[in-house]
């Protein structure tokens, strides 16, 4: 979680249903990692000496914290890890099983081999002297078959080992997820209170900004129109919600974005600018936190 003291540069409103006082600048405020959306502190039920501890300590941005609606959703993705992660050290636990098993089968083998070598080179010694290089030849085959096998049964145990993290999976599979969507922000919100209006009103708005800027938005390109974050349902005033716009396929996206990186922001006959983003994993959106902050520091710095 990034640092919680750092000014907000506009007064947002609190997600928390039924708080009617917006955020200032100055107020201390915690945010949801998962849906983005601001609390009061008061809000939030965060301690207050927890809170102003870690701020002090800077370790704040340590914290991974998850509002009320957001955390049941979270808590099964970790309850969905934490029994894959038990099924991989079953399997772990399988594969070191079964190397304990083949390790003790070779020495049996082994075992019975050199018995069987000493016996055949007594009757060899004894009686046919001049074929012993040929039970020599026979043996030294077996042991090589032997060793070969056990040389693979090796490399499958290996090949298990060589799982990717439950954590690796997790990112690969949300970034998968993710790759065809982007984020556009102040885009103005319909007020309306029917769902399907307002997903037909921001259809609407969105093809008239794309056709400003000289770029087609093609319905069959679009898979979904999502805002962002718990909507605002009172009177005061506030921040349009964030609108993730999933498309079917990545080479339309990539094929908008061409045209969109030619311009600081899209145009629009507003006020406030239209700008875009990926839309990032919680690892990556921490990642980028840490080489802002590390920007801004060098930047202070004279860096």
């Amino acid at each position: 979680m990034s640092d919680p003291r750092r000014q907000s540069p506009r007064i947002v409103n609190c997600f928390k249903k039924g708080c009617n006082t917006s955020i200032k600048p100055k107020d201390d405020f915690v945010e949801c990692e998962k849906c983005l959306g601001k609390f009061h502190l008061a809000c939030s039920n965060f301690n207050k000496e927890a809170y102003d501890s870690l701020t002090a300590s800077g370790q704040f941005k340590d914290i991974i914290w998850c509002c009320s609606i957001c955390r049941p959703k979270v808590r099964e993705v970790m309850k969905t890890m934490d029994e894959l992660e038990t099924k991989v050290d079953n399997i772990d636990k399988k594969v070191e099983d079964m190397k304990k098993t083949i390790e003790s089968r070779l020495e049996t083998i082994e075992e019975k081999l050199n018995k069987r070598q000493n016996e055949v080179n007594d009757i060899v010694e004894s009686k046919l002297k001049d074929t012993t290089q040929e039970v020599n030849n026979m043996v030294e085959n077996k042991l090589k078959d032997i060793t070969q096998d056990f040389t693979q049964n090796l490399s499958n145990k290996e090949s298990l080992k060589r799982v990717i993290t439950l954590e690796e999976k997790f990112e690969v599979a949300d970034k998968e997820r993710r790759k065809k969507n982007i984020i556009l922000y102040n885009i103005p919100e319909s007020e309306s209170k029917i769902s399907n209006e307002r997903i037909r009103d921001d259809c609407g708005k969105l093809k008239d900004i794309f056709a400003r800027n000289k770029l087609t938005l093609r319905p069959d390109e679009i898979e979904n129109i999502i805002r962002l974050g718990r909507r605002n349902e009172t009177d005061t005033p506030s921040q349009p919600r964030p609108l993730l716009l999933k498309f079917v396929s990545l080479e339309y996206k990539k094929m908008v974005l061409s045209f969109c990186r030619d311009l600081k922001y899209l145009k629009d006959n507003l006020s406030t600018p239209i700008f875009y983003s990926h839309d990032l994993t919680i690892k990556e959106r921490a990642e980028r936190r840490v080489l802002v902050e590390e920007l801004q520091k060098k930047r202070k710095s004279g860096g």
